[in-house]
């Protein structure tokens, strides 16, 4: 939808349903920066001053829109952060660093967002030992929250080829 319909809706809700808050169910609300940007500038020109929250990636935020999210009322973000350890984010062909991630959750604290992390566990491949490093590094990165997913293969994925080759299923 186009940042005017995405306003209107807003508004709508807000003076029909007295909405005092609202979550944006986009899995990378910031892939694309010149919209996410256009979206908070109109939320600040039209004073849409409502709490809001969203999913994204920790390679789909950079300070400018970070500072922008925060002066367009955003309130949380969580991110798909997966492991602790870049072994198991190369297993899970995340296309990120844990810089990347470190570099994220610093950046959204500086501007009093909460961040929440989800983390996945039981991939083909992690050990105990990179169970562990995810638990010490949702600490490290200060999570306001740290979400644990246990691993589903699903058919079509890399992961349901190895789990074959593997004879567990």
């Amino acid at each position: 939808m186009s940042t005017a319909r995405v306003i209107e809706e807003i508004k709508y809700l807000i003076k029909n349903y007295q909405i005092d808050g609202l979550h944006f169910y986009d899995d990378t609300l910031t892939v694309n920066k010149p919209r996410i940007i256009e979206l908070c500038n109109q939320m600040i020109e039209e004073k849409i001053n409502l709490p809001w929250a969203c999913f994204t990636r920790v390679d789909c935020v950079d300070e400018e829109i970070l500072k922008k999210m925060a002066e367009a009322n955003c309130y949380q973000i969580f991110y798909g952060v997966e492991a602790g350890n870049q072994r198991m984010l190369d297993v899970m062909n995340k296309g990120i660093t844990i810089e990347q991630i470190k570099k994220a959750f610093a950046l959204t604290r500086k501007y009093k967002i909460e961040a929440l992390a989800s983390f996945i566990i039981g991939v083909p491949t992690e050990t105990l030992e990179d169970t562990k490093e995810s638990l010490k590094f949702a600490k490290e990165i200060k999570a306001d929250f740290a979400h644990w997913e246990i691993y589903t293969p699903h058919p079509g994925t890399i992961y349901i080829i190895l789990l074959l080759s593997m004879g567990i299923f």
